[in-house]
């Protein structure tokens, strides 16, 4: 009979394997309980970000909102904003009874600052060129946000010194800590006895900035309203031969101007059907940047100089090669910017500058496109945000300089060409170089040709947004561009050809059809503002039931035509090359030739762009009403002013403000 004898060996392996298994399942728990925990952390700290991007957003709204014309007034309303979402929406927990302070007080939980987000590296000089303060001042580190405090802050005690008048706010951060219950870190709370975890914050609302090319229609049929462009006088007349002045060329624009009086008589406040030969001053355009507009005046690069005009000149109208070389298909050629065209220099015009002192004697539509570009440019000034800026193309066939004003947030220097307050000249001798219309003349722009290459200047204003030298190059920036004119295109860009014919209008048409779809894909929304009351701007009324009750509540907008595919223009067919002919070139205020609104409208249609035509005022009882809504027709006539229609139209395209937030910017040294 044998006996069994435990095998020691085996018996303590199973108990180490024991003792193993139950180390491993501990820290399999652990390791359990951690990645909960993690886990938990991390969802909350997902929702604290998405509910901190959420507040600051509503501050920064009701900051941009606020009728307080002090920053501490708007800031009050912004904090009072996000107080107040954060209580509703228990979106950020904070210890009982605390709020989200503003300032850099550390000690604060969570803090809101105001501030600039700056997209490149600042050129005015301030802040030793580095605003934010960056340990490593490079292209690299931005964008970058910099606080109020230490922009206004004296530059003797490191801060930037900006002036309160120059420094307004466009963006928002809120920084620091609250406290989560949302992670649940029961795990944690275990080993630590805390109920809640601390979540770091930091997020930046700002302004998206914003670059736009203004560019505008300059041929004769612009000054159609107060200068009848056949037959009667116009606004401007070269006195060169091979532009229709004296000599032995085509002397069209001589006679006419021959055949007026002599003087105005004393009293005779008649502009638009009786013109003078002394309303006209003769003069050459500014063709050299170095020409000496006023005398003893220092024309170096120090820009407190009384009129600086040399170095604006050279800096926003880059100067053509001297001497001038000879035209070149439309006398402008891509990559070599040099507006080089000979179709305003070293040539004498005779321009029509007489004034009574109202506005209504200016030369229209272009002065009402002037006064729109003035309201541009306030708004861009007061809008304040780094990165902003707009280029000014003024165009015909050519680009010619300096009618190109290149991108630049210069805001005074813009405002001081369309400065309207200067635009009253009661004499010759009182004519006024400096600003305004006298500066306008300098600079060549009023009518010297009768062709107008729409595809020409859009193609310069693409050119100038991708340009380093020129634009803000980041993906956060906005660009737009916004079309002045009446639409009788007459060039044909890719042929580098032109002629005033139907034949042309359905080819320039055409193609810019084609360049639309480019600004599409590149995200450029183009505005098309249409003027002119020989191509009668409109919108086709097509009435909408809104409510859904059966009855027409008005018409509709070009927002909702756009989404029920409706055309919001009506073009005519013309049944023969003949017909369109015809309708193109007798085009009047009796006789408007409608189809110039379908290059113009389908711009707009295609990129996005808003649609803005500036319809007459109505004045006329016979008329439709301004207020009525006809299936089918079109709508010609406005309740406002053409002022305050393009005013308006203005303000709808530099009002949109979309805002951007940043969850991560360089650290500066103050941190």
């Amino acid at each position: 009979m044998s006996s069994m004898i435990p095998d020691r060996k085996y018996s303590s392996e199973q108990g180490s394997i024991s003792v193993l298994a139950a180390v491993l399942a501990v820290v399999f728990i652990v390791l359990v309980a951690m990645s909960v925990d993690i886990g938990g952390v991390t969802s909350a700290s997902e929702e604290v970000t998405n509910a901190g991007n959420l507040s600051l957003l509503k501050g920064l709204e009701s900051y941009f909102a606020s009728v307080e014309v002090t920053h501490g007034g708007r800031m009050n309303d912004a904090l009072a904003a996000i107080n107040n979402f954060t209580d509703k929406n228990g979106a950020l927990s904070l210890a009982p009874g605390t709020k989200i302070n503003a300032g850099l007080d550390v000690s604060d939980p969570l803090r809101l600052e105001a501030g600039k987000v700056f997209y490149e590296l600042p050129a005015d000089g301030r802040c030793a060129n580095n605003p934010c303060e960056l340990n490593n001042n490079t292209l690299k580190n931005y964008p970058c946000f910099a606080s109020y405090d230490h922009l206004a802050a004296p530059a003797a005690s490191g801060g930037c010194g900006y002036p309160a008048d120059e420094l307004k706010v466009t963006s928002l951060r809120l920084k620091g800590q609250v406290a989560s219950e949302g992670a649940k870190p029961w795990f944690t709370q275990l080993l630590t006895g805390d109920t809640e975890i601390n979540l770091p914050i930091e997020a930046v609302a700002t302004a998206v900035p914003r670059q736009g090319c203004f560019v505008i229609d300059i041929s004769p049929s612009m000054t159609y309203g107060t200068h009848e462009q056949s037959g009667e006088p116009r606004y401007a007349y070269s006195l060169d031969s091979a532009n229709g002045g004296a000599g032995t060329g085509t002397t069209g624009h001589q006679a006419l101007y021959d055949s007026l009086p002599a003087a105005r008589g004393a009293g005779d406040t008649t502009y638009i059907n009786n013109h003078f030969k002394d309303d006209y001053y003769t003069f050459n355009p500014l063709v050299n940047a170095d020409e000496q507009v006023l005398p003893d005046v220092s024309y170096d690069n120090n820009e407190s100089a009384p009129f600086d005009v040399a170095f604006k000149l050279q800096k926003h109208h880059p100067a053509p090669t001297s001497p001038l070389p000879a035209p070149a298909g439309n006398n402008f050629t891509l990559g070599n910017v040099d507006y080089s065209s000979i179709a305003i220099s070293s040539k004498n015009y005779t321009l029509d500058t007489y004034s009574d002192g109202t506005d209504a004697q200016a030369p229209n539509p272009m002065d009402v496109v002037f006064k729109a570009v003035k309201t541009a440019i306030l708004q861009a000034k007061e809008r304040a945000v780094g990165g902003d800026k707009l280029c000014l193309i003024f165009h015909d066939n050519t680009l010619a300089w300096p009618r190109v004003f290149t991108l630049t947030d210069e805001w005074e220097y813009l405002e001081g060409v369309f400065d309207s307050s200067t635009s009253v000249w009661d004499a010759v001798n009182d004519l006024d170089f400096t600003s305004g219309r006298g500066l306008q003349a300098r600079y060549g722009l009023f009518p010297t040709s009768g062709y107008t290459n729409l595809g020409l200047a859009l193609t310069e204003a693409q050119r100038q947004f991708t340009d380093p030298g020129l634009a803000t190059l980041s993906a956060q920036v906005q660009n737009f561009v916004v079309v002045f004119g009446d639409g009788l295109l007459n060039c044909s860009y890719s042929k580098g050809a032109c002629n005033n014919n139907y034949t042309f209008f359905t080819s320039a048409t055409a193609e810019i059809k084609t360049l639309a779809t480019l600004f599409r894909d590149q995200h450029i929304p183009v505005h098309s503002v249409q003027i002119g009351d020989h191509v009668a701007p409109h919108f086709k009324m097509i009435p909408i039931d809104r409510n859904s009750d059966g009855t027409n509540d008005g018409c509709m907008t070009d927002e909702e035509s756009r989404q029920q595919t409706e055309d919001f223009v009506k073009l005519e067919t013309y049944g023969t090359a003949a017909a369109g002919q015809t309708a193109f070139i007798g085009a009047s205020e009796a006789n408007p030739f409608y189809n110039a609104a379908d290059p113009l409208y389908s711009l707009s249609l295609i990129t996005g762009g808003y649609w803005l035509p500036l319809l007459k005022e109505d004045s006329d009882p016979g008329q439709v009403n301004c207020s009525a809504c006809v299936d089918g027709q079109r709508q010609l006539y406005s309740c406002k002013s053409q002022d305050d229609q393009i005013t308006e139209a203005i303000q709808k395209v530099m009002g949109d403000t979309p805002y951007l937030l940043f969850s991560e910017m360089p650290e500066s040294v103050q941190y």
